[in-house]
């Protein structure tokens, strides 16, 4: 009180279960402590609680069982679960790096604020990122010259949906649905329905186009030619892929031919004792294996030539494995993989998925490797030949016993 008897403007009161603090003669409440009712934002609901209420918290710790950092449009919320950002931007940095989210293009706007220490972060912001990591000690301005006008992007997604990577790029899935890439030199390379196939960690599955002939490729270089392989020059194939001369092609990778190979030759395979480890004799659990084995006779259901094949039915060769103990890392002849069906999606992008049967059941194609078996044979062979052997040598024993006896007799 004043000596005229008026009260100053900033006053204290308690009452009830509050101590209230005003700066206008009790017009408004400035600070209170104490029980009050408020909304809580977890419960959606008017609660009374025991708090502190007043326009600035300062100190240097706040702790509690939740954690609730709103303004009363809720555009920025920060509880224990994360952070969430209505209509706004995010940027992390020190003096080398930032990692910006702007989607609404704000933080270019917050560069002309006479912020020192803010300018200084948010230096050479990129409007044209929806999101970027960002090197800060490349400077990017009107001056610079357009093809390096992303140098500074270390990644990044800008307002055109494209992508910007600076380095390698080593993902489980993705999807490319463009017709062609651009190399270092500028060049555009056909490339055409490329598609990832989860199945078996197969990986890749990229079809390239030249001059109206296919070639995928799956597996870490797998092939799968669709057209005569004898079309294909040096100029139309990656040397990366295999090369090729006049005379030869060279691949590095697996060959899957839908079709016919024709060859003045044979082929060959590589069997340098250097390039092996794990060299052991077959086994008796071979020798049964072997016994197991059911030839047979066939013709293809897709086959136009009618012609009767010889050979071995893959299920049968797995079911003959089993019975002898083998298993397919002990015989590599027996082949199995999961069979796919291609999806496109309503953009045009294509994933490879599992074939599944009316039960729901992963559905598979079982091949062989032919070659496998003929070192089999030859360990049959010669087993058969020992024992040929060893009966020869026995009836030749017998043989002379008998003559000797019959001497005695006669």
């Amino acid at each position: 009180m004043d000596n005229e008897g008026f009260y100053d403007g900033k006053q204290l009161r308690i009452t009830g279960n509050v101590m209230a603090f005003t700066d206008d003669d009790w017009k408004t409440v400035k600070m209170a402590i104490g029980e009050k009712t408020f909304y809580n934002p977890y419960t959606k609901q008017e609660e009374t609680k025991y708090g502190i209420y007043a326009p600035a918290l300062v100190g240097e710790l706040i702790a509690g069982d939740n954690m609730f950092i709103g303004n009363e449009e809720n555009n920025v919320v920060i509880t224990g679960d994360g952070i969430d950002i209505m209509n706004g931007s995010l940027c992390i940095a020190n003096d080398d790096y930032s990692i910006e989210i702007d989607p609404n293009h704000r933080l270019g706007r917050l560069k002309n604020l006479q912020d020192e220490t803010l300018n200084n972060i948010l230096n050479n912001i990129r409007d044209d990122f929806l999101f970027c990591v960002r090197n800060k000690n490349i400077k990017i301005d009107e001056n610079t010259p357009i093809e390096k006008k992303n140098d500074d992007i270390i990644m990044g997604i800008d307002t055109e949906g494209n992508g910007r990577f600076k380095g390698k790029v080593d993902a489980t899935y993705i999807t490319a649905k463009e017709q062609y890439c651009v190399n270092s030199s500028g060049q555009e390379i056909p490339l055409i329905r490329g598609f990832y196939n989860p199945l078996l960690n197969r990986g890749w599955t990229v079809h390239i186009n030249f001059h109206g002939r296919g070639i995928f490729l799956k597996n870490n270089n797998q092939m799968d030619i669709n057209g005569n392989l004898e079309q294909l020059t040096e100029t139309d194939i990656s040397t990366d892929i295999f090369n090729c001369s006049s005379e030869n092609a060279c691949f590095c990778g697996n060959l899957e031919v839908k079709g016919n190979i024709y060859s003045n030759t044979g082929k060959i395979t590589t069997s340098d004792r250097n390039l092996k480890d794990n060299i052991k004799p077959l086994t008796e659990k071979h020798i049964k294996f072997f016994s197991l084995l059911q030839p047979v006779s066939f013709t293809f259901k897709e086959g136009t030539s009618e012609r009767t094949h010889i050979g071995f039915i893959s299920q049968d060769v797995e079911e003959a494995m089993y019975k002898a103990g083998l298993t397919d890392l002990d015989f590599a002849g027996f082949c199995k993989r999961v069979k796919s069906i291609t999806k496109t999606d309503s953009e045009g992008f294509k994933t490879e998925l599992p074939d599944l049967d009316e039960n729901g059941n992963i559905q598979y194609i079982y091949s062989l490797r032919y070659d496998e078996f003929i070192a089999l044979n030859t360990h049959i062979i010669q087993h058969t030949l020992g024992k040929a052997e060893k009966l020869e040598q026995e009836n030749k024993d017998i043989k002379q016993r008998i003559e000797k006896i019959e001497k005695m007799l006669f």
